[in-house]
């Protein structure tokens, strides 16, 4: 899925603590969206114990002069409808909800 996205390791940046990565945004470039260079936000996380202090915010805002000196116009990523923090920090970062679309998971045990 990253090499299919574009993945870009030097426009990719995480949070450390103690040498361990608590936090990290990989994306991807090489698409162009409504004729502009776009970057995709490939995955986001945050270590659970690590939540709520910021950190994908502070990531993201590290990252945005990055990708525009690397001549990046758009900025897209998509986010799970029930994951409300994540919606709120993309929110505040000026990010604005273009489409929804369907999850769908399996109830039933694939496995016996």
């Amino acid at each position: 899925m990253l090499k299919r996205r574009g993945f870009n390791p030097a426009l990719s940046f995480g949070a450390f603590y103690d040498d361990n990565i608590v936090a990290f945004t990989f994306n991807g470039i090489g698409k162009y969206y409504n004729g502009k260079l776009t970057a995709y936000d490939t995955g986001t996380g945050t270590r659970k114990e690590f939540r709520g202090q910021g950190l994908a915010k502070r990531i993201f805002t590290h990252s945005m002069p990055f990708l525009k000196n690397a001549g990046i116009e758009n900025y897209l990523l998509e986010v799970l409808q029930h994951n409300k923090r994540a919606l709120k920090i993309y929110e505040s970062l000026g990010f604005e909800i273009l489409r929804e679309f369907n999850f769908f998971t399996q109830k039933k045990q694939l496995v016996s």
